[in-house]
């Protein structure tokens, strides 16, 4: 078998084509060095590290936390962990009544099998979310994904001694917002709205409890992140193959006098927007991998898959989508290696001649097209209904809000106010918004704390994707509510988990480098 792989690493670093791309490389990174703009380039971002490394920020990022330590030792935690230890404690002292006649049985051999590598389970589910093509996919399916989820972890816990269900490794600010969501919920106006919504938020966070206690290990984040990347890529054939068959676009989605001959290619997700905001949620993966690779065969392979994904990014013909992208590079360059921070800029300025032309009028019809119009006629509306509502809110979920709207503008009524931001201030109020910019703000400092003291590569490399692919749909999500689709939003909690697990690990210096 490695004779046979390292024969294939043989072919291909030996082929014309492998030798002609290696060669060219070599030769630009070598000019590069050794030119003046590279001297000037390093100059800059020196002398910014250092003004960066001495500045107030770094030091309030730096400091220790002590919300979350108030939190370990506060009552509040002691009842839910409380509540939590005595519901598992009763699992298992029933599970022990049947004790002997299940533990012969061929099920308990293939559960005890199954959830012995969990993260397995958890990419299974995520495989299944991703890869169900719109037209077959209900929303109910996720409660099913999440109760089996559920019901396999009891099974881990009660065979595991080590599996808990520990609520500290969650952040204090993600309970907040939490809570956040049930009082939008028991306050709305439209209670039966809102209990449908608060179901996929709270087994959402379900999940995340969930992973962030079972992912412990780099081999378990690696396993989760692999099975991602193969469901990411069969959805980047079929969205392909769409743009082979000629889909038709869907004119109520594109002003096609500024867009003739657009095409926006949706995949499995059934709108072009939600499928360009779920691939930049799971891009960053790739790139980790990429990384982490050490086989030039695979680097090859992932570096064609990134190229699947980044061409079905550009066929959804989402503006949003590209700048956003072209922030989650920044971002993800910022915090991987700041010096290389002034020659992305360079190279993304003189690659703008260079754009088809399809991109150029996609691009340059913003804020002209019907659909940039619309946006800023909603935004309005939304903001007006936002001045009388802005400390309760009206209600969870976006149904709740849109009942209101048509007090507030003339426009037939949207499905969403077309903004994240505003969306959840007019959902949960002034404590959802407030709540959900204190987690974001927490986990952005924390992973500056933990890529800047920790030095395993690995989780570096997943916390950097974490931060870039929150900086992306969190940039996207300014001109569009990218939670209004359930796939894209429990996406966003997906990644939410492997981000927290990352730190968690990082910070902790436990993490194990068990290999695939």
């Amino acid at each position: 078998m490695h004779s046979g792989a390292g024969m294939e690493e043989s072919i291909i670093s030996q082929s014309i084509l492998y030798r002609i791309i290696r060669w060219f490389i070599y030769k630009f990174c070598t000019s590069y060095r050794e030119s003046v703009l590279h001297r000037i380039l390093v100059k800059i971002s020196c002398t910014l590290k250092s003004w960066f490394d001495g500045s107030g920020l770094w030091q309030f990022i730096r400091k220790d936390e002590k919300s979350g330590k108030f939190f370990e030792h506060s009552v509040f935690y002691k009842i839910i962990q409380g509540v939590i230890n005595l519901f598992i404690a009763a699992i298992k002292k029933f599970v022990q009544l049947f004790r002997t006649a299940y533990e012969c049985s061929i099920l308990y051999r293939l559960l005890d099998k199954l959830v012995s590598r969990f993260e397995i389970v958890i990419g299974a589910a995520i495989l299944i979310h991703t890869v169900v093509p719109h037209d077959r996919w209900h929303n109910q399916y996720t409660l099913v994904l999440v109760f089996c989820i559920f019901v396999l972890y009891l099974v881990k816990i009660v065979h595991d001694g080590s599996s808990s269900l520990d609520v500290r490794k969650v952040d204090i600010a993600l309970i907040v917002f939490a809570l956040s969501t049930f009082l939008a919920t028991v306050t709305s106006i439209a209670l039966k709205a809102s209990l449908r919504a608060f179901a996929f938020y709270a087994v959402m966070f379900l999940t995340v409890l969930i992973m962030v206690n079972c992912l412990k290990t780099e081999r378990s984040i690696k396993s989760l992140m692999h099975i991602i990347i193969a469901a990411v890529t069969l959805a980047s054939l079929y969205g392909i193959w769409q743009y082979a068959n000629k889909i038709p676009v869907d004119p109520r989605m594109v002003d096609l006098r500024y867009s003739k001959g657009v095409s926006r290619v949706f995949s499995t997700m059934g709108n072009p927007n939600d499928y360009a905001a779920y691939l930049l949620l799971t891009m960053p993966y790739f790139i980790v991998a990429f990384l982490e690779s050490k086989s030039k065969k695979v680097k090859l392979l992932l570096s064609a898959l990134t190229a699947l994904v980044l061409v079905n990014l550009v066929l959804t013909s989402t503006r949003a989508a590209w700048i956003a992208f072209a922030i989650g590079v920044f971002v993800f360059v910022f915090m991987k290696n700041r010096k290389l921070i002034p020659l992305i800029i360079i190279i993304g300025v003189a690659a703008i001649p260079f754009l088809p032309n399809s991109i150029l009028s996609r691009l340059r019809s913003v804020g002209k097209d019907s659909s940039s119009l619309y946006r800023i006629d909603i935004w309005k509306s939304s903001l007006a209904m936002l001045k009388d509502y802005w400390i309760t809110g009206i209600g969870l979920g976006p149904e709740t809000p849109m009942k209101l709207f048509a007090g507030y503008s003339r426009l037939k009524t949207p499905a969403h106010s077309h903004m994240l931001p505003i969306e959840i201030w007019l959902e949960m109020g002034l404590t959802g918004i407030l709540s959900f910019i204190w987690f974001v703000a927490r986990m952005v400092k924390k992973s500056f704390v933990s890529i800047y003291s920790s030095k395993n590569t690995f989780l570096n490399n997943v916390i950097a994707a974490s931060v870039a692919s929150y900086a992306a749909i969190l940039a996207m999500g300014l001109t569009d509510y990218v939670w209004f689709y359930p796939r894209t939003m429990n996406m966003f909690w997906f990644n939410t988990a492997i981000f927290i697990a990352a730190i968690n690990m990082a910070l902790s210096g436990k993490a194990s480098r068990d290999s695939l």
